[in-house]
């Protein structure tokens, strides 16, 4: 059974904090061959969401204050298990990470920087393209996008 959580920082266990980075490790570092420092401090005052199946982390984000990467409240580092894509889970938890933003931030807003390869699905979600914001980070194109509500 899939189970949804939402942890800051210090309420996350050792188990789960190690699931967490071992899994975005597993995407960004190994499936996309792209060598990264991912302990950037900017967990430590982020809002951590995660989906378990049942021992197993299958999909996990963070939110970000305005301010701590960029100058909106941000959603950062989401990442789906390969096990769990073209399931749902990835547009379950950007809807969790919209309302955590709302919650724990006062969000109207909320800013990105996509992949280019995932623009057409956060666009599924609300997101529109900041025209002119393509750029390149640890060798992945990317674009800023914004999802206001």
């Amino acid at each position: 059974m899939m189970q949804t959580f939402i942890k800051k920082f210090d309420q996350l266990t050792n188990i789960e904090l190690y699931k967490l980075l071992q899994l975005r490790s597993t995407v960004f570092v190994v499936e996309q061959d792209c060598v990264y420092l991912d302990q950037d401090g900017i967990d430590l005052d982020a809002v951590h969401v995660f989906i378990m199946d049942g021992e197993n982390m299958v999909a996990c984000l963070r939110v970000i204050d305005k301010g701590n990467r960029l100058d909106e409240v941000s959603i950062g580092r989401v990442v789906t298990a390969p096990s769990h894509r073209k399931t749902g889970i990835g547009a379950v938890i950007m809807k969790t990470g919209l309302e955590v933003a709302k919650l724990y931030f006062n969000a109207t807003k909320v800013k990105i920087g996509a992949q280019k390869q995932a623009q057409g699905f956060y666009e599924k979600l609300g997101f529109k393209a900041i025209e002119g914001s393509d750029y390149l980070e640890d060798n992945q194109p990317h674009i800023y996008m914004i999802n206001e509500y």
